[in-house]
């Protein structure tokens, strides 16, 4: 009896390890998509402030960081962010982004085939019980390159446009 007491201590401690290291994980794509957002924000603001259009990204439909690439696409002339990778992993981030923070990081059943697409891409994330996303260390290198990518963009449009 005190050998099945050890196991289930050992189990329930794997479990807490496994559940903080998602907890941390899910906290790390908050706080860069949090930094990304708002770079994105910021050179939607400066384009705005340096035009003379009558219109910022606040006046188009939709919310979040979605309406200010729109902004920028029509802005720029161009997709944003411009590589198509770089686009699509962005596009990543943000679903499981809004899993995290507004469905317990469950995904919703509309982004379920992108998020299985992105899967079988090997972008190094799970969908556990429930279809909640689970990340990896890996992702989370994967999230910084990406953060690298997006924002050496954002600061040529910065420095190209004005």
């Amino acid at each position: 009896e005190n050998a099945n007491m050890g196991d289930d201590h050992f189990a329930d401690m794997a479990f807490d390890l496994a559940h903080t290291e998602q907890m941390l994980y899910r906290s790390f794509v908050v706080s860069i998509f949090i930094f990304i957002e708002q770079r994105i924000i910021d050179l939607s603001d400066h384009l705005f402030k340096n035009s003379k259009d009558d219109f910022s990204y606040k006046d188009l439909k939709g919310n979040g960081v979605s309406r200010c690439i729109f902004y920028l696409k029509k802005k720029l002339k161009m997709e944003f962010p411009t590589n198509e990778e770089v686009r699509i992993n962005f596009q990543l981030l943000q679903k499981i982004r809004n899993a995290i923070v507004h469905n317990d990081s469950k995904i919703k059943m509309e982004h379920k085939s992108f998020i299985l697409e992105q899967i079988k891409r090997g972008s190094l994330i799970k969908l556990g019980r429930n279809d909640q996303i689970e990340l990896t260390y890996d992702y989370a290198r994967v999230l910084i390159s990406l953060n690298e990518e997006i924002c050496e963009e954002l600061s040529s449009h910065w420095v190209e446009k004005f």
